[in-house]
């Protein structure tokens, strides 16, 4: 079985390592995830892994705004802004699980197109701006 998001780093990396590791880490958990969904694993493993992919998520978006302040980056506020609402979806995602113990396909076709958006969209910007400086 394949994961169910790819890292593909001609297409995913923004050329700043620790910021790649973190994506990579977050696209683990999503696929560690999906694959427990898919094998049916017991409520109490799924919601533990769910968790981890808020912390995950939460520590990388932090990591990612430290970074951007560092290099000077201009698109700060605005990246914070959709962090915190991705943030917040995320965590929608997790109220609802956690009432239905469902994990929707929905759930996942989000994450996938927020990673992929994200990534190749917002966060390239930092990765161009790092390297024009």
């Amino acid at each position: 079985m394949s994961d169910y998001f790819e890292w593909d780093r001609a297409r995913f990396s923004v050329k700043v390592p620790h910021m790649d590791l973190g994506h990579q880490t977050i696209i683990a958990c999503m696929n560690r995830l999906y694959t427990l969904n898919q094998d049916k694993a017991p409520l109490a493993q799924l919601a533990k892994v769910v968790e981890e992919l808020v912390q995950v998520t939460d520590k990388h978006f932090r990591e990612e705004e430290s970074y951007m302040a560092s290099i000077g980056f201009a698109g700060l506020r605005e990246h914070k802004y959709i962090h915190k609402n991705l943030l917040a979806q995320v965590m929608d995602h997790k109220l609802r699980f956690e009432a239905s113990g469902v994990l929707s396909n929905d759930f996942f076709a989000f994450l996938k197109v927020w990673l992929k958006a994200h990534i190749c969209g917002i966060d390239m910007k930092y990765g161009q701006h790092r390297k024009a400086a």
